[in-house]
């Protein structure tokens, strides 16, 4: 089945095991581009490169916490710049703004 992926872009947190894993294998195999997030830096990066490896699918790894506003304004911003958003810079944009909103000032 043809989802309508094929070099669109996602972005999944918790991605290096377990649910997460396994919906960016899926999201990979049906040719989605990937931008994945995990708190462990050599976890992620290993996932992406498995990943690549068994479908071929770009994927851009970048260590975040998404509990921190912060961490999901730069993974965010660093997935725009590496898959080169021109049109959907502003809704990714307000996704960051609006995340940064719902974890309100003490994170």
């Amino acid at each position: 089945m043809d989802l309508g992926l094929k070099n669109k872009v996602a972005l999944v947190a918790a991605a290096s095991r377990g649910l997460g894993r396994a919906v960016a294998e899926e999201l990979a195999a049906a040719g989605a581009k990937l931008v994945l997030c995990s708190r462990n830096a050599e976890n992620i990066n290993n996932t992406a490169n498995e990943i690549t490896e068994a479908t071929g699918a770009e994927v851009f790894p970048s260590p975040a916490d998404v509990s921190k506003a912060d961490e999901v304004a730069r993974l965010v911003q660093s997935g725009i710049e590496k898959f080169a958003f021109q049109r959907r810079r502003t809704r990714a944009q307000r996704f960051a703004k609006h995340e940064r909103a719902a974890l309100g000032p003490h994170s």
